[in-house]
């Protein structure tokens, strides 16, 4: 037995490996000031801040006037818009305090800071000052009392500390004579409870400039900035392996023509922290490893979980009581040889083959067995509506990707319109008509050889340039042709507002080609509609959320003709055209009025028969004016709704004097709301002649039934607003 997919090929989309790259990100702490050196603590940042401390005496350096250095912290989370903390109070002396470095524990800490406090901080400046390294320890809560580290000097400084993991290796920066030149790097270890004399990283890691703010990673890699020539800017960022190899500047934009320092990673070295002045003044900024964006993004395929079964040996005596019953795994039997059958979810499934004695129903015997493996696409999957409008935010998803075999660590999308965003679910709004190619790419996090995978697919999106005013509505359609290809299109519901379809009104639902709406009315003998006329009578309608009438061919049910219509409208050249659903009539009767809210008015038609008029005439006879008040005083009752009055006729005379006729009538009612009354702003009156007939007009019954006038109240599109949101 054999196991055929139908309809599309299952395949296995491979993650790309290419060229990698560095993005930077800017980060927003408030309030503004210069952040520099900033090194993850727990959940959060710590950093060096020049800002000021309200309710504490204002120090200033002497030479620059600014405020002198402080730790600070911000949530992790809180980067893009956090309000910074000063640290502690216990480590925070009146000098310069920082960049400090973190266990990976969280619970000891070694900054930097003034060695000493002058008796006047104006003296800051003097050749005396130098830089000491100090520890504290978090207990129960708090910081302990600043301990010196004991290579502390005052004949020269050491700084920029870089504790190990384990807290028992320690890199700084320190200007003490017999290095290389400048500033150097050194090391220290922590042996039964002292720290070793300092080591100088020799001339592969140090050189005649100067060598400054180190960050030991925890698999011995070493990042520290430095002036050597051979950068992009004054101090720039640069990586040494822990085999020992030769340090490399890291790529732009990590460097640039400033000052670069302080930068520091995860375990992965994915995302990590620095500070810049590229932009003039000291910030932080996120920093992430990622791969060159969107170099390979096939186009994204569809699931499909269909399989035919057939059984190639046929073993059963047609003069036995036998035939063969297929029992696909999923609760599905099919009788006979053959099966067709579409899963509806992934799995692994039981195919069986039973024999099956028809005379008692029973089973006979399993003559095979096969396990089905329904997966889906490996790929990143947008999912998106095909057809949406210019200005209208749409939502795009990631979520229904299917990349188990890939620790996906962010989204990014290519909106194809110039665009670029990030997210697992993003919104965007399409300012331009056109068809757009959008791209997702699932950026993985490094395997075990420490490489980055991504994996990218794409699909087209249609923006059409129509009902600006509008909040977007699109539903896309699929549906089975003859042939078994499955087809998709997108439909707007008509009229657009923020009704909901139950489940029995959507079986009754029919459908429409919309050719275009418009402000103003259009008459039905215009040349533009002059071709498709041959092939469809013109449906015009008003829609009274829109504010337009609308021209529309074709109503059914069954999408599959519907699509026959649609693509014979786009031949015709309508090429803004559409698939509407048309919600079916909400009819109320005119004795329930007085017993409904506004709400179960929205969107209901009220049908009244029983106005009538004279032979030839538009004026409301006097016996139907208690019909109209019944209408005057729901519109009393409920300010916020909208009424839209219908005229129609039947069959009988031409068209143009039916639609006059009907138009006169209906303005006829207008008239006499308005002068009860009821504010010209909230009411339509709109004649339709005989173009949407009830009954049958070659019986006189039907041709009664056709002349009628038709009430159609909705909530106005404020109140609808309004109520949504409450």
């Amino acid at each position: 037995m054999r196991s055929l997919p139908l309809l599309v090929l299952l395949l296995a989309w491979l993650p790309s490996v290419g060229q990698e790259q560095y993005e930077v990100f800017p980060t927003d702490i408030r309030p503004a000031a210069e952040d520099f050196a900033p090194v993850r603590w727990k959940n959060a940042v710590v950093f060096c801040s020049l800002r000021e401390q309200d309710g504490i005496i204002d120090h200033r350096d002497a030479r620059t006037g600014k405020p002198l250095a402080d730790l600070y912290r911000v949530e992790l989370d809180d980067l893009g818009h956090g309000k910074a903390e000063l640290l502690s109070e216990a480590i925070t002396s009146p000098v310069n305090d920082g960049p400090a470095s973190f266990n990976a524990d969280g619970d000891l800490v070694c900054y930097t800071r003034n060695r000493t406090i002058p008796k006047r901080l104006g003296n800051m400046n003097a050749r005396m000052d130098h830089l000491g390294l100090f520890f504290s320890r978090l207990e129960n809560g708090a910081w302990s009392a600043p301990e010196p580290f004991e290579h502390n000097s005052d004949r020269y400084s050491v700084m920029h500390a870089s504790l190990s993991a384990d807290g028992m290796e320690l890199v700084f920066a320190s200007d003490m004579p017999g290095g290389q030149g400048g500033t150097d790097l050194y090391r220290s270890s922590l042996r039964n409870g002292s720290w070793t004399e300092p080591e100088n990283l020799g001339p592969t890691i140090n050189g005649p400039s100067n060598e400054v703010f180190p960050f030991l990673h925890p698999d011995g890699t070493l990042y520290f900035s430095s002036d050597r020539p051979g950068g992009a800017g004054r101090l720039d960022v640069l990586k040494a392996d822990a085999s020992g190899g030769a340090p490399v500047f890291m790529p732009p934009p990590v460097n640039s023509a400033g000052n670069d320092l302080g930068f520091t990673t995860d375990a992965q070295h994915l995302h990590g922290l620095m500070s810049s002045d590229r932009d003039g003044l000291d910030r932080i900024l996120r920093v992430r490893r990622s791969l060159a964006p969107f170099k390979d993004c096939p186009e994204q395929v569809m699931d499909n979980f269909c399989y035919a079964f057939k059984e190639e040996q046929d073993l059963l005596d047609p003069s036995l009581p036998l035939a063969y019953r297929w029992d696909l795994g999923d609760g599905t039997v099919i009788q006979g040889p053959e099966a067709h059958h579409c899963y509806e979810a992934p799995g692994t499934y039981t195919a069986r083959l039973d024999v099956i004695d028809t005379e008692t129903g029973e089973l006979f015997l399993t003559q095979g067995t096969r396990t089905v493996q329904v997966q889906r696409q490996r790929q990143a999957f947008i999912l998106a509506p095909d057809t949406v409008r210019t200005g209208r935010a749409v939502d795009l998803d990631a979520g229904s990707s299917n990349l188990t075999d890939t620790d996906v660590d962010h989204y990014r999308w290519d909106l194809g319109d110039g665009g670029r965003s990030e997210g697992s679910v993003i919104r965007h709004a399409f300012r331009t008509p056109g068809i757009y190619t959008l791209k997702l790419e699932a950026v993985g996090r490094p395997g075990p050889d420490g490489r980055l995978e991504a994996r990218c697919s794409s699909r087209r999106i249609v923006v059409m340039d129509r009902y600006k005013e509008e909040e977007d509505g699109v539903v896309v359609v699929t549906y089975q042709d003859a042939r078994g290809l499955v087809r998709s299109f997108a439909y707007q519901e008509l009229p657009q507002d923020e009704y909901a379809l139950t489940e029995e009104e959507l079986q009754d639902a029919q459908f429409t080609v919309e050719l275009f709406a418009s402000t103003e009315r259009v008459a039905l003998s215009d040349p533009r509609f002059l071709e498709i006329r041959k092939h469809y009578p013109i449906l015009e309608r008003f829609d009274p959320v829109r504010g337009k009438y609308t021209y529309s061919v074709g109503e059914a049910k069954d999408l599959a003709e519907m699509y026959a219509i649609y693509r014979k409208v786009k031949e015709l050249q309508f090429m803004e055209a559409e698939v509407m659903m048309i919600h079916p009539e909400k009819l109320t009767d005119m004795s329930d009025l007085a017993f409904l809210t506004a709400q179960d008015l929205n969107r209901s038609l009220v049908r009244a028969s029983n106005i009538l008029f004279g032979y030839r005439d538009t004026t409301v006879m006097d016996a139907y004016l208690p019909t109209l008040d019944t209408i005057i005083t729901t519109l009393n009752n409920f300010p916020e709704l909208e009424l839209v009055i219908e005229a129609h006729t039947d069959d009988v005379g031409g068209d143009d004097y039916n639609l006059a006729l009907s138009q006169g009538r209906a303005s006829s009612v207008e008239a006499h709301l308005l002068e009860k009354g009821i504010a010209a702003t909230r009411i339509r009156g709109i004649g339709f002649g005989e173009q949407h007939p009830i009954a049958n007009n070659s019986e006189a019954e039907g041709r009664r039934l056709n002349r009628r006038v038709e009430f159609r109240f909705h909530v106005k599109r404020e109140e609808q607003a309004n109520a949504a949101h409450d």
